[in-house]
């Protein structure tokens, strides 16, 4: 009974942790991917992604944007809207 009693707690710090039991083991789900606009990357030196001007009304402010809702699509058609890819230094 008291080992039953510990994998119990075991379990929940590992569900506490972000762990889910998938099959016969405990594994940690990857973050969802993080998008951003890569459109002024190649323009501005030492920029990063960021938001979508669709996001916030704006869409004079992007060459893409107003093609884009002619079209009646968004930001996740846009060829500019992509994962961001983190880099340690």
């Amino acid at each position: 009974m008291n080992e039953e009693n510990d994998l119990r707690k075991a379990a929940q710090k590992l569900q506490a942790l972000g762990y889910e039991w998938k099959g016969d083991e405990w594994v940690k789900p990857a973050p969802p991917e993080t998008y951003g606009c890569h459109c002024d990357l190649a323009t501005y030196e030492g920029q990063k992604p960021d938001g979508c001007v669709l996001d916030i009304g704006r869409a004079v402010d992007c060459v893409y944007a107003q093609q884009l809702l002619r079209e009646g699509k968004g930001r996740d058609d846009c060829h500019e809207w992509r994962p961001v890819v983190f880099v340690s230094a």
